[in-house]
């Protein structure tokens, strides 16, 4: 596990640092163990994927093992076929808001930008050569009091990029 996780760490640094210039900026003093239970992502500026939409995810840590968080996702996609995807998760050692995604299917790796824990995420991630910006949140739509904190974390990593909302509406009942 460790080996993959190293060469994960090697793609993770070549493609964070090779951003067209946008910074990325991690939270400080961040609490990954507040972040487990299930997000909803709302709202991205990249198409990683050809329309989908229902996307949900779930993150679980094993108190017995340090580093290591499991992650499954949900998702609709381009052909309406419900999706899902497990991960393993490492947080980086020297940045506990940094991780790196182990899969049978795709290496990803996300930093987490700033998050109340309780209502709102917003992170940047990388899936191969793609990259997004995304806001997450614990229920399907962003609550009103929280754009405010949000878009200060924006600004702060200078986003500026056109923002598409990710379709929250008819997904199967157990989303």
């Amino acid at each position: 596990m460790r080996a993959h996780c190293i060469g994960a760490v090697c793609i993770f640094l070549h493609l964070f640092s090779d951003t067209l210039g946008k910074k990325i900026i991690p939270m400080e003093n961040f609490d990954p163990e507040k972040i487990q239970g299930t997000w909803f992502v709302i709202r991205r500026n990249t198409k990683l994927f050809d329309s989908i939409k229902c996307i949900k995810y779930n993150l679980k840590h094993d108190p017995n093992i340090d580093d290591i968080y499991s992650m499954t996702s949900y998702w609709i996609n381009s052909a309406g076929e419900y999706v899902e995807t497990q991960f393993n998760i490492v947080d980086d050692r020297a940045l506990k808001s940094r991780f790196f995604f182990e899969s049978t299917q795709e290496k990803i790796a996300v930093n987490v930008l700033g998050t109340d824990y309780t209502n709102w995420m917003v992170g940047f991630g990388v899936n191969g050569p793609k990259e997004t910006y995304y806001v997450s949140t614990r229920t399907k739509s962003l609550p009103p009091d929280s754009q405010d904190a949000i878009n200060e974390i924006l600004k702060k990593n200078e986003v500026e990029q056109d923002w598409a909302d990710v379709e929250q509406v008819a997904c199967p009942d157990t989303h």
